[in-house]
């Protein structure tokens, strides 16, 4: 038997955490020169969005491997086996300390497996797959098999969002500072997806934000395993975009249950206010 983990850029409200017994270690970030947590933070998300679109800086931090240590070491002195999910290693150095965690810990406790999985994402392209982890736990699956089933599901989790502005992306290294200014005059919406790598790469640029939903129900279509799979869909307090995407994807013969949620805190800060990102299980990731 095994216990699930994943940090908090996993998107999995307080509720489905404990719902799911998730256990989720959060990330900090620095707003207005204080360092907080998704747990600490003073704001709701429309409150902590419009602090961005005011010109708020969000500068965001990994987890590190003490926290992942006293994560871990409880469930295995229960005897317990560990699965945790992590940001991808693109973007976060959260990997990283949890697999030298797990080296540590593997040390002291050579009977348990400890798993360790890069979601090759961020947001509920990590979180659907740590609600994954939590029903073949619940279903019995032991240890080496959920883990090899989670990372075939890596390796299919489509994840492709588009932004309002462009300059985001361009201070986290996504766009020269040039192609920040020509889309921001042209009213060009870049559309990205996670390739198979980790990496948040530009896979699409159309004229407007209806243009860009569209590139991004017609993916689905083109790339979902099942039309009646669970998908998901973030926003960054952009609610009648990501309802829009929604609408789009039903006219295509999406017939599934939608998970639609505010992005996360420290997904949010990195791509910006008013990006509706989708998640979906597809074929294969791009490369």
């Amino acid at each position: 038997m095994f216990e699930v983990f994943a940090d908090s850029a996993a998107n999995l409200s307080k509720a489905l955490r404990e719902e799911k017994r998730i256990h989720v270690l959060t990330m900090n970030f620095v707003l207005g020169g204080v360092e907080m947590d998704e747990n600490s933070c003073p704001y709701d998300m429309a409150t902590y969005y419009s602090l961005l679109r005011r010109g708020e800086a969000c500068d965001t931090s990994l987890v590190n491997t003490a926290a992942f240590i006293r994560a871990f070491r409880p469930a295995l002195e229960r005897g317990k086996d560990v699965i945790c999910l992590t940001v991808s290693h693109q973007v976060s150095g959260t990997y990283d300390a949890a697999r030298m965690a797990a080296w540590e810990l593997g040390e002291r406790y050579p009977r348990r497996r400890i798993e360790i999985i890069d979601s090759l994402g961020t947001s509920l392209g990590e979180g659907m797959i740590a609600l994954a982890a939590a029903e073949m736990r619940d279903g019995g699956v032991d240890t080496a098999k959920a883990a090899k089933l989670l990372r075939a599901r890596v390796d299919q989790m489509i994840q492709m969002v588009t932004v309002t502005d462009l300059k985001y992306l361009q201070r986290t290294g996504r766009l020269s500072g040039s192609a920040a200014l020509i889309g921001g005059a042209l009213n060009i919406k870049a559309v990205l997806v996670g390739n198979s790598q980790g990496e948040c790469v530009v896979t699409g640029r159309v004229r407007g934000t209806k243009k860009a939903l569209e590139f991004m129900a017609e993916r689905w279509a083109a790339q979902a395993v099942d039309p009646a799979g669970e998908i998901g869909i973030t926003h960054g307090d952009n609610e009648t975009d990501a309802r829009l995407l929604l609408e789009m994807l039903r006219e295509r013969g999406f017939a599934g249950e939608c998970r639609m949620e505010y992005c996360e805190m420290v997904s949010g800060a990195h791509m910006g206010p008013g990006l509706v990102a989708l998640f979906f299980t597809g074929e294969k990731r791009e490369k």
